[in-house]
C-alpha cells in the first residue's frame, strides 16, 4: 500500500493518510494521558513505515502529532533496537550503562 501511495495511487494515499494520522493520534492522546502535551517531546521513529513509508502516512503522522502536542520533534532511530535494550537492562540491574554505550554500538553497528 505504502508501495502505491508513494506512486501516487489515490486509493493508497488515501488509506496511507488514514493509517499515519490515527497513528499520531494514538501518540499524542498518549502524551496527553502521560501529561506532555504543553512541553518539547522528542519523537523517535523507528521501523519501516514510520521511517521509510509513504510520505502520506509521514506528513499525516506528524500533523495529527503536532495539532495536539505543537512542540514535539521528529528523529528516526540512529542506533539498532538492541542497543537501547542492552542499556535498560544494565541500568535495571543497578549498573551503569552509559559507559558501555560506544562499545555496543561499534559493536552492533549504526543502524542507520
Amino acid at each position: 500500500v505504502l508501495a502505491a501511495a508513494a506512486d501516487g495511487d489515490p486509493v493508497a494515499v488515501q488509506v496511507a493518510t488514514a493509517v499515519g494520522d490515527q497513528h499520531g493520534r494514538d501518540l499524542a492522546g498518549l502524551a496527553d494521558r502521560l501529561g506532555l502535551t504543553d512541553e518539547p517531546l522528542e519523537v523517535v521513529t523507528a521501523g519501516g513505515v514510520p521511517v521509510h513509508g509513504a510520505g502520506a502516512f509521514r506528513a499525516a503522522f506528524r500533523a495529527a502529532v503536532l495539532d495536539r502536542v505543537p512542540a514535539a520533534g521528529f528523529h528516526p532511530l540512529e542506533a539498532p533496537p538492541v542497543v537501547g535494550a542492552a542499556l535498560l537492562a544494565l541500568e535495571a540491574a543497578g549498573l551503569p550503562g552509559e559507559p558501555v554505550r560506544a562499545d555496543l554500538l561499534r559493536v552492533v553497528g549504526s543502524g542507520s
